[in-house]
């Protein structure tokens, strides 16, 4: 029978992903990728980290004038999927939101990504 992850794995894998997994794809209605941000230098983008959890949240925050997403108004955003690379690369983890819509140059919304690398439950 396979044995759990200890703690200090856990803590490693999530040392690992936020050191080399910088990019987030954003998603529209049709699952075509819009924009593919790097949330490590992107000052629309934080990313937090809850311990007890293992939670690590990537939000970004995004304005229809933005220069990445204007050219795609008007548009929703259902999802994000983070990668490894800035371009092509497989996707590493997939969410999904109700849509989101960016119709207008001043319109803004606020977008989370979630992510759980959390510790064992063991009974």
């Amino acid at each position: 029978m396979p044995a759990p992850f200890d703690d200090a794995a856990y803590v490693l894998m999530r040392a690992y992903v936020l050191s080399t997994w910088h990019y987030i794809a954003l998603l529209d209605q049709n699952d075509r990728e819009i924009a593919r941000i790097n949330y490590a230098s992107d000052p629309r983008c934080s990313v937090a980290q809850n311990a007890a959890t293992g939670e690590i949240a990537i939000t970004v925050r995004l304005r229809g004038d933005d220069p990445d997403i204007n050219p795609h108004r008007p548009l929703r955003i259902k999802g994000s999927r983070l990668y490894r690379d800035a371009a092509d690369g497989d996707p590493l983890h997939p969410s999904s939101i109700d849509p989101a819509r960016l119709v207008e140059a001043g319109d803004g919304i606020v977008y989370t990504h979630h992510l759980f690398l959390p510790f064992p439950t063991l009974s």
